[in-house]
């Protein structure tokens, strides 16, 4: 947090890294997410339908709420869910009545790999996560699949998301 009595070049060099934060996230949504949700709106099912994306917990701008917007804005049905607070008996087939019922949908899988640790976890991970690997219950290319983490892994693909065809 910025105090009055910082020295110019602190303000300076988090404003810099503001401006950078904002183009990124600009970059992100015209190259990536906006193309897909213009083929949802359109009824298109697309090829590449899964999106991982690294988040860090500082970052200034959040990915459900400018998700939201964008899908409003584009008069896309958004479904989101942060997998650090979700627990089988609280929601246990809303999400797969949602996706059931409302294809064209962006789903947002947020915290994807901090789901609470419980008896229940290797469900919850198989509901959540593993449903995506194949076509078995639902066209997977009839959404927009958005798992976002804030664990840092680098280029590398999460060990959780390594069987998703066609993940970006």
């Amino acid at each position: 947090m910025s105090r009055i009595f910082d020295p110019i070049e602190v303000h300076e060099e988090r404003f810099k890294q503001y401006l950078n934060d904002e183009q990124c996230w600009k970059k992100f949504q015209e190259e990536v997410i906006m193309p897909r949700v213009k083929k949802l709106k359109l009824h298109k099912p697309m090829r590449d339908f899964a999106v991982g994306v690294y988040m860090p917990k500082d970052f200034p701008f959040g990915l459900g709420q400018s998700l939201d917007s964008l899908c409003k804005a584009e008069g896309v049905e958004l479904f989101s869910l942060d997998c650090s607070q979700y627990y089988v008996e609280r929601s246990r087939f809303d999400f797969f009545r949602h996706i059931i019922d409302r294809p064209f949908t962006v789903i947002l899988l947020e915290n994807f790999d901090d789901m609470p640790d419980s008896p229940e976890k290797k469900y919850i991970e198989n509901l959540l996560i593993r449903s995506w690997e194949r076509d078995f219950i639902v066209k997977r290319n009839n959404f927009l699949v958005i798992f976002s983490t804030s664990k840092d892994y680098g280029n590398q693909t999460p060990e959780l998301l390594k069987k998703i065809k066609r993940l970006e």
